[in-house]
């Protein structure tokens, strides 16, 4: 499924208005459950909180669980919307874990529909009827159906795995097979580019693929940077991630903060390398010097979801790095069809670091925090990397097969 530029704008758009209400999540989670509610009055015993609040529903809603629990939906919300763009993959892929999980709650297909029925009523009701206009609940609708469906389809998937699981222990390779996950398509650009003979593809995406292995052991055979000192153990990890929450969240005190610091990451890495504009096909309208660029909705739609995916990944970070490194691995991938190449990611890293230390000025800009944010884009650019190098090889191996 791919969501149209308006559908991106619009919902982006009024997703902003949402969130520059005053403790927005609580209140939007408390319209759509109120909803939900209203339309399926048992939903609520679907809820481990719900049978002590039987009958009294206004305690229910001042509740500090139900609060928390509303927070927690509208915030899930927050990181699909930020993760919407041309490229829906990562957002399928969380989506279809989520998917997977609500099975355990008992939720069904039919839930869904009245989900976001909620959802829709709750945007309606937050935006106001001179805000709430057709394209703005055409795009919501749309980007439901992408949510409700990619969760669905994750859920599904599950079922019928564990009901292969569950029949005889296959004795057959081929049926063994069929019981994991199936391998994705290749459908890498670099393929339907290249031009030639099966030696000389092979041997350009090889070249590639050496590029970024070679990449990645300097990544991991550097031994005064803070990700292999954070291995080690010299580095203290939860230290570190602390430093980049708190200086995270100062980020996203700023009004319009993904848009803010988007614009500003950009401007940065255009001034550290200019040729860089050629790899967006939005800037080619514009001259080198020319700054209407920045205020260009197309480049405003990227910047902030550079930004909003960034959010992501720092919200991820935790004891367990498997699911940030999976999403990151496959935006790796992503970029591979993008043009996006090893010497690509220290121009960005420097733009980052760069566009942080002007936006939290010197006071917050410590030592400690600057080496945090290095260990973290170490890790982005390295899983990154190891996705870019994962996809290329699998059509080094496909190209040499045709």
């Amino acid at each position: 499924m791919n969501l149209d530029f308006e559908t991106v704008i619009a919902v982006d758009t009024s997703w902003l208005i949402i969130k520059a209400i005053p403790n927005h999540a609580e209140i939007a989670g408390e319209l759509m459950f109120r909803k939900i509610f209203e339309l399926a009055p048992s939903a609520v015993n679907m809820y481990s909180f719900g049978p002590e609040f039987d009958g009294k529903e206004d305690e229910l809603f001042q509740s500090a669980v139900f609060k928390r629990h509303a927070i927690g939906v509208v915030s899930m919300l927050d990181s699909v919307v930020n993760m919407i763009g041309p490229g829906l993959e990562p957002a399928t892929k969380v989506l279809a874990k989520l998917g997977t999980r609500h099975i355990t709650y008992g939720v069904l297909p039919a839930h869904y529909g009245i989900v976001g029925r909620g959802l829709l009523h709750a945007l309606e009701t937050a935006l106001g009827p001179k805000k709430w206009t057709p394209a703005v609940e055409r795009g919501w609708t749309q980007v439901y159906g992408f949510i409700s469906t990619a969760m669905m389809a994750g859920a599904n998937s599950h079922l019928q795995r564990t009901v292969i699981r569950s029949e005889i222990v296959p004795t057959h390779k081929n049926v063994a097979h069929n019981s994991q996950e199936p391998d994705l398509p290749v459908t890498s650009s670099v393929l339907r580019r290249l031009t030639g003979t099966k030696s000389e593809s092979s041997r350009k995406l090889q070249d590639v693929a050496d590029m970024i292995d070679k990449e990645l052991c300097i990544i991991d055979e550097e031994d005064n940077g803070p990700l292999p000192r954070l291995i080690s153990g010299e580095v203290n990890y939860m230290r570190m991630v602390e430093s980049v929450y708190t200086s995270w969240d100062i980020i996203k005190r700023i009004p319009n903060y993904n848009e803010v610091a988007g614009v500003l990451l950009f401007r940065n890495v255009f001034e550290i390398a200019p040729e860089a504009r050629a790899l967006f096909p939005f800037a080619g309208k514009y001259d080198i010097n020319d700054d209407a660029i920045f205020e260009d909705r197309t480049f405003l739609v990227h910047a902030r979801s550079v930004v909003s995916m960034l959010d992501v990944v720092v919200n991820m970070l935790g004891p367990d790095l498997t699911p940030v490194m999976e999403t990151l691995e496959d935006l790796g991938a992503r970029h591979v069809r993008y043009d996006v190449v090893p010497e690509h990611y220290p121009i960005v890293g420097e733009a980052l670091l760069k566009t942080l230390e002007t936006a939290l000025g010197n006071d917050v800009w410590t030592p400690t925090v600057q080496e945090g944010w290095q260990g973290v884009y170490e890790f982005i650019s390295s899983s990154m990397l190891k996705g870019a190098a994962d996809l290329l090889n699998e059509d080094i191996n496909t190209c040499l097969e045709v």
